[in-house]
């Protein structure tokens, strides 16, 4: 409790401070508590007005400086990454091209498909087509042509009510609809630069494609790496997997030091050996040779030996993998996973019930048993 002499002292202060208040007369206070909202006001939109979309005088500049400042000075340094390339259209190419604005889709069918003889693993594009153009036959046909997977930008009014009319979205609608059937497949982006650059990533929103990103991910058969700046995580999941394998007896697992790979040619050889009727083989002889024998699953020629090792048919197996009909299954598969909610591996599927992750696999037996009309004992 406050004693007598303590709360007398208080009391005093606050006297002394009203008849301060009282004395300072009407203009002086009124300067201050003007000077106040503007302190408030400038705190609460000093990016962008109430409006929302107009960007605040002066403050904003500032802001934008010391958040580029904060970021350059607080963000980890990275190497960069070698497997991603930026194709950009500079300002020379806009002149030699003569149209600035919309970019010409005649130069971007011609680019893709140059990029498309370099054999990429995937491409992405963040251009939205969302209002026609002249050359836009010629850019269909173009992405229709492309024998590598592309992922096309696409946004949605739902999420981009400020920047995407109806009409837009009716557009990229019906151009996304053209290109069923090839190997151009929708990716979501979201616009956003009310701060004069985009600086948030795009929400996961319902029933809208996969990221740009993780598309490209998907399809160039390389792993979307979560959680690789928490410090915990890594060394739970280590805890987590040692204690799966001790539960398993799986005595022959060794930590493939390649590990990640490119797995492309290995699901797309997965869908050659269901093809010829040796799926069965080829994932036991697959799993064994990457976690097991750790093998670098992504080198060719480390790839036809373990196919021949294990007794497969080698040479046919990679003579279908560079077919278009094995590429689309593979194409396909990836698609109706996705519209089945998968998002990684390994994901179950029991009926119409999504299960993610080994540590699922109870819940995976149970369901199966459930469905079976039988019962399941809970541990």
């Amino acid at each position: 409790m406050m004693d007598r002499g303590a709360a007398q002292s208080f009391f005093r202060r606050i006297a002394r401070g009203w008849r301060n208040v009282r004395e300072a007369g009407t203009v002086q206070l009124a300067l201050t508590a003007f000077l106040l909202c503007v302190a408030l006001f400038i705190a609460r939109y000093s990016w962008v007005l109430p409006d929302g979309s107009s960007p605040t005088p002066l403050t904003s500049e500032a802001e934008r400086a010391f958040y580029d400042l904060r970021a350059y000075y607080s963000a980890d340094l990275v190497e960069e990454d070698k497997r991603v390339v930026l194709v950009v259209y500079t300002d020379q190419t806009l002149i030699k091209a003569r149209k600035r604005s919309p970019l010409d889709r005649g130069l971007l069918a011609k680019t893709l498909r140059t990029l498309d003889a370099m054999e990429p693993k995937a491409i992405g594009i963040d251009i939205l087509f969302d209002q026609p153009q002249d050359e836009d036959e010629e850019l269909i046909a173009a992405l229709r042509g492309m024998k590598t997977p592309v992922a096309v930008a696409y946004a949605a009014t739902a999420t981009n009510p400020d920047d995407i009319e109806w009409e837009q979205q009716q557009y990229l609608d019906q151009f996304i609809a053209r290109l069923k059937g090839s190997k151009a497949r929708p990716a979501s982006i979201r616009l956003d630069n009310t701060f004069g650059a985009t600086r948030l990533w795009p929400d996961i929103s319902k029933g809208l494609p996969p990221l740009l990103g993780r598309v490209m991910l998907a399809e160039a058969g390389e792993p979307a790496t979560a959680f690789a700046g928490i410090k915990n995580k890594p060394a739970y999941e280590r805890l987590e997997m040692r204690r799966f394998i001790d539960k398993h007896g799986l005595t022959a697992y060794t930590m493939n030091p390649h590990f990640p790979v490119n797995t492309l040619q290995l699901m797309r050889a997965a869908v050659a050996a269901q093809q010829i009727g040796v799926f069965k083989p080829y994932v036991e002889a697959m799993y064994a040779c990457m976690w097991e024998r750790a093998l670098k699953m992504d080198d060719p020629a480390v790839f036809r030996q373990a196919l021949l090792d294990a007794g497969l048919p080698a040479d046919q197996l990679l003579e279908l993998i560079t077919t278009d009909a094995v590429k689309g299954g593979l194409m396909a598969n990836t698609e109706a996973a996705v519209a089945a909610g998968a998002f990684g591996s390994p994901s179950f599927l029991v009926g119409t019930e999504l299960f993610f992750g080994k540590d699922r696999l109870r819940d995976v037996e149970e369901e199966v048993l459930r469905q079976a009309g039988g019962t399941a004992t809970k541990a």
